[in-house]
């Protein structure tokens, strides 16, 4: 309970029990760089996993490297370089009752052998559907209306405050949902307990005019456009900048994707009084490469034969990348998603305004939240040493007020 200059506000919340009705799996499948994503999926298809279930990719690559050259004695040999994975992150969202059977055929496909030097996890949960939240919202809404009356009138009587007129501003706060782990244990047994959603409105008892306020939101799984590589290359001295081009052109770097070139001191101090500066014992080249998604396994092959091979002089060879989507498709889906979440604020102010006994009429204000994923807020597939299960992906919410009464 608060007070403001416009009356008394209170706020109610209910946690509500969901019979389940959506299981939700992700599946981490990893496998030797040479099993390309078509002969994966041909091997999971018995299990009903499909190109369109694809949520995240990420890779482990090798890193070649020198121990430090003691003068006059032969540069000790590169050691033996981890071979480079995939590993492929779907998400499968099924009905509680097919849980067993997609297990089945998961342990099927691992005793069988033909992921080969592969290896597959899945993790799972039940939760309530968009649907099933929907429903369970309009049966709690009366209850928080009542439970958020009942406080603000029991604080202004505490308070000693003047009786309120009237409620004139509601709030329909977005639902949180719990969830119910499905995949463990041998055999996983389903856990039909129930899956709890926590619904929450604020109200403000006072003068003035009706209001009504509502969050929508939506989230769509996107599929990658391009690919950004950053590569940093550690060189002897005496190689140029042209060489290093050289070396990347293969993987399609070129001179604007230079960044930054640093020197790296050999270590040895000048002797004293004297103002000779120490040669530089190498050089690092930082680089960074946006090309279309299609080439990011081209542009990896390349890499990686650098990695195996390095040319003369190179002495550390190391990098990342991530998928993305660019800004043109970013402003495009989010010209199609908001008149979705606004008539989705719209159909949610209408119940609300129900409950109330009210009338929506006109929208008074509206904001937008637009982001998620990584790298920035914007959706990325996440290349890296250890990198973590991300969903290419954008989350997009719309705040709005409507007037009532």
């Amino acid at each position: 309970m608060a007070q403001t200059p416009e009356g008394v506000t209170g706020f109610a919340s209910r946690n509500v029990l969901l019979a389940p009705d959506e299981a939700i799996v992700e599946l981490t499948a990893t496998v030797p760089r040479d099993r390309n994503l078509d002969a994966l999926l041909e091997v999971l298809g018995p299990a009903g996993v499909r190109r369109e279930h694809l949520v995240s990719v990420t890779l482990r690559p090798g890193q070649i490297g020198f121990q430090p050259v003691t003068p006059g004695q032969p540069a000790p040999p590169i050691g033996s370089l981890p071979a480079l994975s995939y590993s492929y992150g779907f998400l499968l969202r099924l009905p509680p009752a097919a849980i067993p059977d997609l297990v089945t055929k998961l342990g099927e496909l691992e005793r069988s052998g033909r992921l080969g030097q592969g290896a597959l996890s899945a993790s799972g949960w039940l939760t309530a559907s968009e649907s099933a939240l929907a429903k369970g919202r309009l049966e709690a809404l009366p209850g928080l209306l009542a439970d958020a009356r009942r406080k603000a009138e029991m604080w202004r009587q505490t308070a000693g405050l003047a009786s309120a007129a009237g409620i004139v501003f509601l709030s329909d706060f977005a639902a949180q949902t719990g969830r119910t782990s499905v995949l463990s244990g041998s055999p996983p047994v389903l856990d039909q307990s129930g899956a709890t959603a926590t619904y929450s409105l604020g109200l403000r008892m006072g003068q003035g005019s009706r209001t009504l306020g509502v969050t929508a939101a939506r989230i769509v799984v996107l599929s990658p456009e391009r690919v950004t590589f950053r590569v940093s290359m550690f060189t002897a001295p005496e190689v140029t900048r042209e060489q290093v081009l050289e070396h990347l052109g293969g993987a399609g770097f070129v001179a604007g994707d230079i960044e930054s070139v640093q020197a790296s001191g050999s270590g040895l101090t000048p002797p004293p009084g004297t103002a000779v500066r120490p040669a530089p014992s190498g050089l690092t080249y930082q680089l960074a490469s946006t090309q279309p998604a299609e080439y990011a396994d081209s542009i990896l092959d390349a890499l990686d034969r650098l990695q195996q091979s390095p040319p003369p002089g190179v002495r550390n060879l190391s990098f990342s990348g991530a998928m993305n989507v660019s800004t043109e498709t970013i402003a495009a889906l989010r010209e199609n998603l908001l008149p979705i979440l606004m008539e989705q604020a719209r159909q949610k102010a209408e119940s609300l305004a129900q409950t109330a006994g009210w009338r929506v009429r006109e929208v008074l204000t509206v904001g937008e939240g637009f982001g998620g994923g990584v790298s920035g807020g914007f959706p990325s597939l996440t290349f890296g040493p250890v990198p973590p299960f991300s969903n290419l992906r954008i989350a997009s919410s719309l705040n709005v007020q409507f007037s009532a009464e």
